[in-house]
């Protein structure tokens, strides 16, 4: 059964799509992606920014995302099930002889094997329909990156308030950007963002920040610029923004 880094550099290849083309519109770092095509998933930040890189990837060759994330999971799976028959096999003869605990294992084992073939099978019948619409239409011209827009205006700064009972974030972005926010403890944000594209969150504690390009985008803090939280490219994780702290990050006045 083919990995995921496998089944992602196969079909790039397939497509001619050459990998530097692809670092070039996500703004992912060659390195990542050949971590990724390699299946050295353990040098990559987190796994946050593995299922980013992984719609990314998929977007620019024209794979449906949902599709090669679920293959990214399945893999999970069998290395866990493949965990648990080595932790099997190491375990004494009293051990291996409770019945009963080896039925749950071979159970699991065949309803793993039952959820992979149903991947593997819609993973396939798309590629095929995929390919089969290729062929009846011109091949498309070779990716390029998309044309530069103009960066949203954000409004003008504003004095801090001294009593602040609710924070108000707004995102505008430069660049194409894969972030996720939580409001509060709570996921609000989890998306890949385009150039040209504004959002505006709210909360009444904290926000936390992840991003694969912190300088894809700027943003305010209750209608305040804020300070840039790293540069194009970058990868940051836990960017805490609270009541108590936001003003650390607001630009001068």
């Amino acid at each position: 059964m083919p990995s995921i880094g496998l089944e992602l550099r196969r079909e790039r290849e397939l497509r001619g799509v050459a990998l530097s083309d692809i670092s070039k519109i996500t703004k992912i770092s060659l390195t990542f992606l050949r971590a990724l095509e390699e299946d050295r998933l353990n040098i990559l930040p987190g796994e946050f920014f593995i299922k980013g890189m992984i719609r990314a990837y998929a977007k620019c060759i024209g794979l449906d995302e949902d599709q090669a994330l679920n293959l990214y999971q399945h893999s999970l799976q069998q290395k866990e099930l493949d965990q648990v028959h080595e932790k099997h096999k190491r375990e004494s003869p009293i051990l291996r002889s409770r019945k009963p605990h080896t039925s749950l294992v071979l159970v699991a084992a065949a309803i793993l094997l039952a959820v992979s073939v149903m991947i593997i099978l819609g993973f396939a019948l798309k590629k095929t329909t995929a390919r089969a619409r290729e062929s009846a239409q011109p091949k498309p011209p070779a990716l390029a990156a998309a044309p530069s827009l103009p960066a949203p205006q954000l409004p003008p700064a504003v004095p801090v308030e001294k009593n602040v009972e609710e924070l108000s974030l707004r995102l505008a972005f430069q660049q194409e950007t894969w972030i996720r926010v939580k409001a509060d403890g709570r996921t609000v944000l989890d998306q890949l963002k385009q150039p040209g594209e504004l959002t505006t969150l709210t909360c009444r504690q904290e926000f936390i920040v992840n991003t694969g390009n912190a300088g894809g985008f700027s943003y305010t803090l209750n209608n305040r610029a804020g300070k840039p939280l790293g540069g194009p490219g970058e990868v940051v994780k836990n960017v805490r923004i609270g009541l108590d702290n936001f003003r650390d990050y607001l630009g001068a006045q």
